[in-house]
């Protein structure tokens, strides 16, 4: 590891705290400005929803090709290069008045976007190593978190004093700032360029793909992940259109969701040390007693914005305790291959997530029914996939520990035998 100063090594730890939020920036600040999106433009509420899932498929199948790219050709290049291209499809998005053209620039913006955050989330490990890293990865993630706490009340606030053009316009200035530290302050932090070999990485995949426990990671935390995409999605039109009350009302709203998800991956720091066996049956559980209870409430009571919070906020801080054990502990598998496994991992994560958030295009916004029905399968899917596939590799090792007693009486049996 090359020998930064402290001065250095302090500026580009800054200058990837500043960046780290931008995913969730590009998502959540332009969310309360969706139903005025749809009065603009004259078309139905399901395509201008879809620009929210479009932009995340983007970005997850970015992250595929975007890490071994990272590091045969370096970290600086691709985050200038990512920065320049998403001002463009920020500039064609604010020049254009056609739902198809916004959709299409969106999947390219995330596809942009996802060649500045796999780089940028890569410096640390190229300054850093040992407990120093995993303090500085977990401010990381809490700046991460940020996003999608403060953008939503920014975007709330521009969407009332303007239009629905000044998101965009913000992302634009944030995109600038990215830009010119990249190209101005930020140094090269690659240690060892590695050549790239598109069959390497191909095979590498090919291992991935046939671990049952990774891919049942990345369905369960995708899951996790699409519980905030779909509330997302769908309450702008819940607390704009059939409640009444304003854009900066809804950025409020979704202030104390990003908060709910931020306290859930807190406390999950506090019972890192409860094993996952342990953990994700009693969180999913409670997810699924609480969708219960909200489909109750429902049926009773007249739809209230109360009921709405209660829905999100407890669903999305039990999403919350679990997502950050279910990645790490999947990260520590496949040491040889560290960040193929880190690409598919996230860019899994966030394409499953993007394909349940479609759901929310169809789902009807009279009443929070859909909403919870939807909350309610994907929780039974995700209990699913933890007991078939997710605790299959505690079952071999069951089975291996009950052959490993049979073969160690056999021998007993043979020395007593044999005296």
């Amino acid at each position: 590891m090359k020998n930064w100063s402290q001065a250095e090594r302090r500026l580009m730890t800054w200058i990837v705290y500043i960046l780290v939020p931008m995913s969730g920036v590009c998502v959540d600040i332009y969310v309360p400005s969706l139903p005025h999106v749809v009065t603009a433009l004259g078309v139905s509420k399901t395509w201008v929803q879809l620009t929210i899932p479009v932009f995340s498929i983007g970005m997850a199948l970015g992250q595929l090709i975007v890490g071994p790219v990272s590091d045969a050709i370096g970290r600086k290049p691709l985050i200038i290069f990512g920065a320049i291209f998403q001002l463009l499809c920020l500039l064609f998005i604010v020049s254009t008045h056609s739902i198809d053209v916004i959709l299409f620039c969106r999947l390219l913006q995330g596809l942009c976007l996802s060649m500045m955050m796999v780089p940028v989330r890569v410096i640390m490990s190229d300054l850093y190593s040992g407990d120093e890293f995993k303090k500085k990865v977990t401010i990381m993630t809490v700046c991460w978190s940020l996003g999608p706490i403060i953008a939503p009340v920014i975007g709330g606030y521009l969407q009332h004093f303007f239009s629905w053009h000044a998101p965009f316009y913000f992302m634009m200035g944030y995109d600038v700032l990215a830009l010119l530290l990249a190209v101005t302050v930020l140094k090269e932090t690659i240690q060892h360029r590695v050549a790239f070999s598109f069959k390497q990485l191909l095979s590498n995949y090919r291992i991935l793909f046939k671990d049952r426990r990774v891919m049942s990671a990345i369905l369960i935390a995708g899951i996790l992940i699409a519980y905030m995409l779909l509330f997302n999605v769908v309450s702008p039109f819940f607390v704009q259109q059939v409640l009444g009350y304003s854009a900066v009302v809804y950025g409020r709203v979704a202030f104390l969701i990003g908060s709910a998800w931020l306290l859930g991956t807190l406390f999950a720091k506090k019972f890192a040390v409860v094993s996952d066996n342990k953990k994700i049956p009693l969180v999913l559980s409670l997810i699924t007693i609480t969708t219960l209870i909200m489909c109750v409430l429902t049926f009773m009571l007249p739809f209230q914005l109360w009921q709405l919070l209660l829905l999100g906020v407890l669903v999305i801080a039990f999403a919350g305790v679990l997502t950050p054990g279910i990645t790490a502990s999947t990260l520590q598998l496949h040491a040889q291959i560290p960040a193929t496994l880190s690409a598919l991992l996230f860019s899994g994560i966030w394409l499953v997530g993007s394909m349940i958030t479609t759901l929310g295009s169809v789902l009807k916004t009279k009443n929070l029914l859909p909403l919870e029905w939807t909350y309610l399968g994907i929780t039974v899917l995700a209990i699913l996939v933890y007991y078939v596939y997710y605790r299959q590799k505690k079952v071999v090792n069951v089975r291996c520990k009950a052959k490993l007693r049979v073969k160690q009486f056999s021998m007993q049996c043979q020395s007593t035998v044999g005296c």
